[in-house]
Order: C-alpha cells, then sequence, then structure tokens
C-alpha cells in the first residue's frame, strides 16, 4: 500500500481508492463507505482505537446479532462482505476473495457470433442481467469447443453439441436449464443468419425444470404489533425507523421506494404520497393515514439530521447519506429478533412487511382487486402470487376424498395371493 495508514479513516479512504482501481461503480461505493462509517460510529461509541478482526466482530454482533451467515438475507451477506473487504485490504493491501467482475471476452470466428447474438439480444431489449447471464454460459461453452478444437462454427455438429450435454457435468437444474436454453438460442441464431445450414437447436433437449414458487413470508398481526412496539421512538433512530416501518407494514412500499421517497412525494394538503415506482416504473398514489403521517412528522421534526438532500430518510451519521436496501434490511430483522418473533424458516426483511400486509388484507376479505392497488401491482396476476397464503380460503377449496370399498381390498389380496401362487 503506497498510503501510510495510521487511522481507520486512512483505512476507509485507502480501501475506497482501491475498489475504485478496480473499476468498482459509485453506487458500489457509496454503500461500502456508508457501512464503514457506521463502524467508524462505533468504535467512537465504545471508544475503540484500532480496528482489527475483534472489532468487525464485535461491530457485526452489535448490528446483526448472534447470526448464522446460512440463514442472513442477500443484504446481509453482501453486509458482512463490506466488513471483510476492509480487512483483507487492511491486512494484504489487495482484496484477496472477491471476484472482481471482469468483462468476458469471446474471441475467434465462433466468438465473433457469439458476441453479435448478444448484441441482437441487446437490440430485442433484453436486461443487463440476461444479457450477462448469456455472456456466461456463451463463454464456457466456446471454452469447451476450443479445449476441444473446434474453431469454426462450421465444425460444430450434432455429436458436438450432445457430447456437450452429456460430459459438462451441470448438477444444478436451474442451471442446466439456463446452458441449454442459452445454446439453444444461439445454435438457432445461426441458422437464421445462414452461418449453418442445419438448424442444430431442434436437438437440444429440453430439460423441463419447473421454479417451484416458494410462499412468501408473512406475520400475524400480532407479531407485526410486537415488532412495532419495540421501537424506542423516543431516539432520532426509533422515529426514523417506526416511520420506515409503519410505511412498510401499512401502505406495503417496497424497500427502494422508501429509501427514494423525497419531500416532493409529500402531498400534505392532499393526504397524499405519490411517488414513481422504482420496480414498475408506475406512478402510485396512497392515502397518507394520521398514523404514518405523524410518524414522519415526528421524525422530521426531531429525528432527522439537517442535510440539504431531497430524500426524507437518511442514515443517522455523518455524512448523512442516503440510506440503502441493507440498512432497512437489517433494521426489520434487528427489530423481528427484538420482538422475539419466532423467525423459523420465514424471511425477516423489510419485504416480510409488505408481504405480511398482503396477508392481512385477504385474511380480512378485502378483494383481489383493491390488494392489487394498495400494493402497486400492474394487475391481479401479480396479486394473486398472495392467495397461497390464505390458508382458509384454501380449505374451503379442498376436496372430499371418497372412502375406499372393502371389496378393494380383499380384491387385492385376492391378486397378490394369485401371484405368489
Amino acid at each position: 500500500m503506497e498510503k501510510q495508514i495510521h487511522t481507520f479513516e486512512d483505512l476507509s479512504e485507502a480501501t475506497a481508492e482501491y475498489l475504485r482501481q478496480q473499476s468498482f461503480s459509485e453506487t458500489s461505493l457509496r454503500n461500502y463507505c456508508s457501512t464503514w462509517s457506521q463502524v467508524k460510529e462505533f468504535m467512537e461509541v465504545h471508544h475503540l482505537t484500532v480496528f482489527n478482526a475483534a472489532t468487525a466482530e464485535m461491530f457485526l454482533k452489535d448490528r446483526l446479532g448472534n447470526y448464522q451467515f446460512e440463514s442472513l438475507c442477500k443484504h446481509q451477506k453482501q453486509f458482512i462482505r463490506r466488513i471483510n473487504v476492509l480487512r483483507e485490504y487492511q491486512e494484504t493491501g489487495f482484496v484477496l476473495k472477491k471476484r472482481i467482475n471482469q468483462e468476458i471476452v469471446m474471441t475467434g470466428q465462433i466468438g465473433i457470433q457469439m458476441s453479435n447474438f448478444i448484441g441482437q439480444n441487446k437490440t430485442l431489449g433484453h436486461s443487463s442481467s440476461t444479457i450477462n447471464s448469456h455472456k456466461l454460459y456463451l463463454s464456457r461453452f466456446l471454452k469447451y469447443l476450443t479445449e476441444n478444437g473446434i474453431t469454426s462454427p462450421e465444425m460444430i455438429n450434432q455429436i458436438t453439441l450432445v457430447t456437450f450435454v452429456n460430459d459438462y457435468g451441470i448438477d444444478k437444474p436451474i442451471v442446466k436449464h439456463c446452458m441449454l436454453s442459452v445454446i439453444k438460442g444461439f445454435m438457432r441464431y445461426l441458422y437464421d443468419q445462414k452461418v449453418l445450414d442445419v438448424d442444430y437447436s431442434k436437438i437440444i433437449p429440453k430439460s423441463n425444470y419447473k421454479a417451484q414458487a416458494k410462499l412468501p413470508s408473512v406475520y400475524s398481526k400480532e407479531e407485526i404489533t410486537k415488532v412495532l412496539g419495540v421501537i424506542d421512538r423516543g431516539s432520532p433512530k426509533g422515529k426514523r425507523d417506526y416511520a420506515i416501518m409503519l410505511l412498510a407494514v401499512r401502505l406495503g412500499l417496497r424497500s427502494s421506494d422508501i429509501i427514494n421517497l423525497q419531500f416532493e412525494n409529500l402531498l400534505w394538503q392532499q393526504c397524499q404520497i405519490s411517488l414513481m415506482q422504482q420496480k414498475t416504473k408506475q406512478e402510485i398514489n396512497f392515502n397518507l393515514t394520521k398514523e404514518v403521517g405523524e410518524a414522519i412528522i415526528n421524525y422530521l421534526q426531531f429525528g432527522r439530521p439537517v442535510s440539504k438532500l431531497p430524500y426524507v430518510f437518511l442514515n443517522l451519521i455523518p455524512p448523512y447519506d442516503q440510506m440503502t436496501n441493507i440498512n432497512l434490511s437489517t433494521m426489520a430483522s434487528n427489530y423481528y429478533k427484538e420482538a422475539g418473533i419466532k423467525i423459523k424458516e420465514r424471511k425477516h426483511g423489510m419485504h416480510s412487511l409488505r408481504h405480511s400486509l398482503a396477508g392481512i388484507l385477504l385474511e380480512n376479505k378485502i378483494p383481489l382487486p383493491v390488494i392489487s392497488e394498495v400494493l402497486g401491482h400492474k394487475n391481479t396476476c401479480s396479486t394473486m402470487y398472495y392467495l397461497r397464503i390464505d390458508q382458509d380460503a384454501l380449505r374451503q377449496c379442498t376436496l372430499n376424498v371418497p372412502s375406499v370399498s372393502r371389496d378393494f381390498y380383499h380384491n387385492v389380496r385376492t391378486m397378490c395371493f394369485t401371484q405368489k401362487s
């Protein structure tokens, strides 16, 4: 490390500069620095002058409790990752365990065709995540072809494809499904572009993989009341957290909409919140209830730090920047634990509050179109996802199983006796 590191500020600045040199996005860097600012505040409160493994562990236990890494949500794991990155750089001057995202370069005649195929998908409006997955799977296919001396599209044949499918050793069904889908699309592309005379996409087998939708994690009205009851509304943090939790559990706002909520979205005279949803890009209006409105006002008057940022909810430590999804996810998880709620296999992040609102509305027999409007869904098809949690309604759909006649068992015993004879 070129810069001498004497303080925690030196360490965080040097690590941030290293990540910037590794082409980390500014958004990622802000998330890293926000987490490290929390570490700095923690050290100041506990009069710690040295950041080391013990300090890092104390901080994580303070934020996440006695956690088990496997049971944490994605945002909480990312939170731990940011602390580990700081330790790795402190010890080595590098981020050894971070798999730096490297641009996948496809070379050769086949690689050029793969790049053209990906370019076509971009023009068709495929998402960046889909494009990246196509690059990954095609690069693996290209590696396989290169290792087997296949350097041009014309050298690809039926035997090549069948051997690849059988020998590649894909264990996870979802990975195999995605791989076969991408290869099938690429083969179809080569045929459509008249690069190949044979449409080999027809010989790529179907995986017959069907993703099993998971039940939403929901909590009862009584459990939600307990969670809200443990929030200390006498402190600035509690005032902020209470308002945030109410927005999720009373109005069903997503975390992304809460952290991006701005003052212009609060229409006090109309008693409404009007915003453009981050996920659907559709405008939605919520009635600003007395309970939620008073909680927001209480936070703005007595809890929000002075800042020129337009966002309503901010971190409470300098530089008082915008909150992140990990902040909200950790917040909700901590309050669940503090309230003594049995989490078991249920998720316990902010989105579970939104799911719980849907469950409470279903329990109160609210019509599906109304629930769809409350949750900001484009159509009721998305809302039907929650119907599976309404157990009382599902019980009404059960069918009576007819009893089996005694003759059936007599016939079965007779048949078994005859076969043995």
